[in-house]
């Protein structure tokens, strides 16, 4: 009697050791699918919230050129379009200037920063990390001292000796501290908006004078390579045949 209570013991404790393990596993598999059924939602949401729209500029390379350029590499379903200007658009733009963006589903956006930064939100272009996104604000706002110092240039009533001053003392400087914030030939883990901008007052630097980085290394490896990437070549091809914004006197 004694031995068949322990075996019945046993075999009861394995009955119920397996119950749990069953329920367990159970419960992993049904969290499993849940995350796994959760994820694909999310990614399906991802690719459907993609944005899409109309970008309105100029047919040249000047204040539209970045805010594209993030679209183009983030991937949106972003229309380039050049109309007649002013026309209605100038009523409709908010500040009644281009660049000037209009969603499908109504939104509407002004001014070049605004819009490169949205661009660079719904595209998952502001860094992966502290430090990425940080250098990228750095190369944001140091494109945009890069493009007033041109606009600068470009405007002055002595443009010959503006432009000379521009490339042979100011744009060293600056891309002397570019190369010391580089690391090799990029700047961050994964391109982000800030290498997009840079990369952008580069390609107006490189058109007005193709040999202004060839004493920065790493400066113009990190322009070739972006002005290689695939997402921008049938934009830039277009780019070509376009009349251009800022020239130098010879």
């Amino acid at each position: 009697f004694k031995k068949m209570k322990k075996v019945e013991f046993i075999l009861l404790l394995v009955v119920v050791v397996t119950t749990i393990v069953v329920q367990v596993l159970g419960e992993e598999i049904e969290f499993g699918s849940f995350v796994s059924n959760n994820n694909s939602g999310s990614n399906r949401e991802e690719v459907m919230s993609k944005e899409s729209g109309t970008f309105h500029y100029f047919p040249f390379k000047a204040r539209g050129h970045f805010p594209y350029l993030v679209a183009l590499y983030a991937e949106l379903d972003v229309k380039l379009n050049h109309p007649s200007w002013p026309g209605s658009l100038k009523q409709q733009a908010t500040f009644g200037q281009m660049p000037f963006y209009e969603s499908k589903s109504g939104l509407k956006v002004a001014q070049s920063g605004a819009i490169s930064r949205y661009f660079a939100k719904v595209g998952n272009l502001q860094g992966q990390t502290d430090q990425d996104f940080v250098v990228s604000e750095m190369l944001v706002e140091e494109s945009n001292d890069l493009y007033a110092l041109l606009t600068k240039a470009h405007r002055s009533s002595n443009k010959a000796e503006e432009y000379n001053n521009l490339y042979n003392d100011i744009l060293p400087k600056h891309f002397a501290n570019l190369e010391k914030l580089a690391t090799g030939n990029t700047f961050t883990s994964k391109v982000t908006v800030g290498e997009i901008a840079l990369f952008s007052q580069l390609d107006l630097f490189v058109d007005i004078e193709p040999k202004c980085l060839d004493n920065f290394s790493q400066l113009s490896n990190f322009y070739k390579n972006l002005r290689k990437d695939p997402h921008f070549q049938d934009y830039l091809a277009i780019c070509q045949s376009q009349r251009r914004y800022f020239t130098r006197p010879q």
